[in-house]
């Protein structure tokens, strides 16, 4: 038996879909665990939400265009406020990989607090940069921010980028 790829229609006969809170719930029986009425999907590690269906894990925040547009997404889905769980229809759109780079969190290794920005010890500074390009070397840190900011903005990146 070939597996049937996922269309809207299956999906809107197995799941509903909330926009308003991102949750998909079963509304019909398929498999020995879902059960009519239940949420779907469970959480992993990075946070986002996996559904599994007819043999398939699907990522909640992908299948939610499919169930709100009739496709599945041509590249990807960035959740707009950085919540990997969060996949209510507002916070979700569509972007190329570089958009949705353009809109990552500030990364735990940061020490500084600014995306783009270190301290040089040996210089003394600190360095700006975007996207591996030197923007320059500051003696205030307030000065290093705003280079930063002023090349995210020339760059075209999310106003979330960073947060």
């Amino acid at each position: 038996m070939t597996k049937s790829i996922l269309t809207q229609a299956v999906l809107k006969e197995h799941f509903e879909y909330d926009p308003a809170t991102g949750l998909f719930t079963w509304v019909r029986r398929s498999g020995g665990r879902s059960s009519v009425g239940a949420a779907a999907g469970r959480t992993l590690q990075t946070g986002h939400v996996q559904i599994g269906f007819r043999g398939k894990q699907y990522l909640a925040h992908r299948i939610a265009f499919l169930y709100m547009t009739g496709t599945l997404p041509p590249e990807e889905v960035d959740h707009i406020n950085h919540q990997a769980g969060d996949n209510r229809w507002v916070n979700l759109r569509l972007v190329s990989h570089k958009e949705n780079m353009q809109n990552t969190r500030r990364s735990t290794r940061n020490r500084s607090g600014a995306v783009g920005v270190c301290w040089l010890e040996e210089r003394g500074r600190w360095l700006a940069s975007v996207n591996r390009e030197y923007l320059g070397l500051f003696v205030d840190f307030d000065d290093a921010v705003a280079a930063r900011k002023a090349a995210e903005r020339d760059l075209g990146f999310h106003k979330n980028h960073g947060m």
